[in-house]
């Protein structure tokens, strides 16, 4: 793949490169402190070709554009058309007030700032984060531009002894990647619909095509790739793997952008997510949640009753596996971590889906009994980053059994979540609630020669999240307090 403009591959050459084998061939395998955090270009980049040598599996298709009347001496007269838009064809919008009698997206209602100001300013300040860090993040080029950076973590993040990776002594990655972690182009979508805003609606074009060319493994196989710099410079999983397969929102474009491509390349991830094989008992319950979630949306797209046949056993490992209280072990049926609780959040979203298509009494009671063990005061339920997948299920429970008190617990939750919020207009921070800088573990690096921990920064994670999950929640609130005043 050339570089574009020709000039800049003397450029990245002019820099130091870290090789694509450290330490010769086979695995790739973190074991020394690299100080070099690599650009995607300069990771691809093949000084002997001078060109980017990317991993087969990822597509990156390019525009040509070309102008058919226009000579040299008109060039650049062309191309400030082009860049100004003026060639570009107009592009009608839906009214949103449309969109919401549909019910083709769920529950939404169109934007209502009058009547539910706070949490209207919640998802707008969620759009800014997303609108503003392509640009403060420096998120541009062929692989990085449409996705937003996750953090960076130091080396020893997460590698102290009982972390993720104390065994290794090292962090193995070399920084974060998005790549759609609970589903930013659903949220992004979902708040265009909701607004008509035109700005959303040009992230959501940079953000679908980013999906569909990097972050997607097209092969050997096909699926959603785990988060990584460089976008997949180093192998860190095959790709496709269930806890971070949030392909729904991907679903909805390639029904709104009409674009067969985007179905003939969403529909394989899906089928092959369908055909994987695993032991939900023994699985943490992200991956049994979103792999559940993932199973019934792809039934509802195609029909076909193969995915919720596979959606079976997960159903039975939260059944089974369900504590007294309410919650899930964190790490299923892993006894060594029997005591660790989490995603329960995730189990309601994935549960509520699979309840909504075929009701069970038993589901539920589940669900139920997990609602309450999330919100467990009602009146005043305490939130956190994963929150709004807890009211994803508590929207959709309500349309589904018209009990008031799902609607009741939501806009308790989402007043809450926009006081978590940070509404600090012009830092970094704004729009997430989960943003902190600093450092921590700072008496255990001691001695390691290695630099203290970074704290987690701010994340795409709750912004997307928030617009992903939670709208949909204000549209059965709306349905609880009274009709909304928006005309248009």
């Amino acid at each position: 793949m050339g570089v574009w403009p020709e000039r800049a591959i003397d450029h990245l050459l002019g820099k130091p490169l870290l090789p694509a084998h450290p330490e010769g061939q086979g695995q790739y395998s973190m074991t020394k402190y690299w100080p070099i955090l690599p650009h995607p270009y300069q990771a691809f980049v093949d000084p002997g070709k001078k060109c980017l040598d990317v991993r087969q599996g990822l597509a990156k298709t390019q525009e040509v554009i070309l102008s058919f009347w226009a000579g040299d001496g008109e060039t650049p007269t062309f191309e400030r058309k082009w860049w100004s838009k003026s060639l570009v064809p107009v592009r009608g919008h839906l009214d949103p007030q449309y969109v919401g009698s549909t019910s083709a997206l769920g529950p939404l209602i169109p934007r209502d700032a009058k009547q539910f100001e706070k949490s209207e300013q919640m998802f707008s300040e969620s759009f800014r984060w997303l609108d503003l860090h392509i640009d403060r993040l420096k998120c541009y080029g062929k692989f990085d531009y449409g996705d937003f950076k996750y953090f960076t973590a130091s080396t020893n993040y997460m590698c102290h002894p009982g972390t993720k990776w104390g065994d290794m002594g090292e962090m193995p990655r070399e920084g974060y990647w998005n790549n759609n972690e609970r589903d930013t182009l659903l949220g992004l979508l979902l708040y265009y619909f909701r607004t008509g805003d035109t700005a959303s609606w040009e992230r959501c074009r940079i953000v679908a095509r980013h999906l569909l060319d990097v972050d997607l493994r097209h092969h050997p196989h096909w699926g959603m790739w785990t988060h990584s710099y460089g976008h997949c410079y180093v192998a860190l999983g095959e790709g496709g793997e269930p806890d971070h397969s949030w392909l729904l929102g991907l679903l909805v474009w390639a029904g709104v952008s009409g674009d067969p491509v985007a179905w003939d390349w969403v529909l394989p991830c899906g089928e092959r997510l369908r055909d994987v094989k695993r032991d939900f008992t023994r699985a943490d319950a992200r991956t049994g949640s979103v792999f559940l979630h993932m199973m019934c949306q792809f039934y509802l797209y195609t029909g076909d009753g193969k995915f919720l046949e596979a959606a079976l056993p997960a159903i039975a490992a939260f059944l089974k596996l369900q504590k007294a209280n309410g919650s899930w072990p964190a790490y299923m049926g892993n006894e060594e971590a029997s005591t660790i609780e989490g995603f329960v959040e995730h189990a309601i979203m994935a549960l509520v889906d699979y309840y909504t298509i075929r009701p069970q009494k038993d589901i539920l009671q589940s669900i139920d009994k997990a609602i309450d063990y999330v919100f467990s005061d009602s009146k005043n339920p305490s939130v956190d980053g994963e929150t709004m997948l807890a009211l994803y299920g508590l929207a959709i429970l309500a349309e589904k059994t018209g009990d008031k008190r799902y609607a009741e617990i939501a806009g308790k939750a989402l007043e809450n979540l926009y006081a978590a919020q940070s509404h600090a207009r012009g830092s970094l921070g704004e729009g997430d609630l989960m943003s902190a800088w600093g450092i921590n573990n700072s008496e255990k690096v001691a001695g390691t020669g290695r630099p203290p921990q970074f704290l987690e920064q701010t994340r795409p994670l709750v912004p997307g999240g928030l617009l992903a999950y939670a709208q949909c929640a204000l549209a059965i609130v709306a349905r609880a307090t009274g009709p909304s005043k928006v005309k248009n």
